[in-house]
């Protein structure tokens, strides 16, 4: 058996399954942000002139998953830090819109349409890699 190994690294056998379930959790969290705020017509947390945008608590979750990746080994956390990260980027892009436009416009129509290329670009190379697996040679 022969496996391709880009650059020498090697793969992780459960990589098809941790970034399908960052993939689901990023799109879970787009879809409950924008309905819990549709829901609540749209609140601003803080006070005083500020507003702590869900963009934040993402990098948070990124961070989190980043630091479990490198602090720990095994399934587990792996796909914990998968859910957490995908979480974390779900809560990061849908803030896109305030930071394509001059006017800070978190209802930019062709966010969603960018969104969607991005999750949709993600989930190819996500498959690309997927086929891109071990091979038995011919006896």
């Amino acid at each position: 058996m022969r496996c391709h190994q880009p650059f020498g690294l090697l793969r992780n056998q459960d990589g098809p399954l941790q970034t399908e379930l960052f993939l689901v959790s990023a799109i879970f969290t787009v879809l409950a942000i924008r309905g819990y705020l549709w829901l609540t017509d749209y609140p601003k947390i803080g006070g005083s002139g500020l507003h702590i945008a869900h963009m934040l608590w993402g990098g948070v979750g990124m961070m989190v998953a980043i630091l479990l990746n490198c602090s720990f080994i095994g399934r587990r956390v792996q796909r914990f830090s998968a859910w957490v990260g995908g979480i974390g980027f779900g809560c990061f892009i849908d803030e896109l819109g305030k930071f394509i436009t001059e006017d800070n416009n978190y209802f930019f129509e062709p966010t969603v349409l960018t969104l969607t290329l991005t999750l949709t670009v993600h989930r190819c190379l996500t498959a690309i890699m997927a086929l891109a697996h071990c091979h038995h040679d011919a006896d």
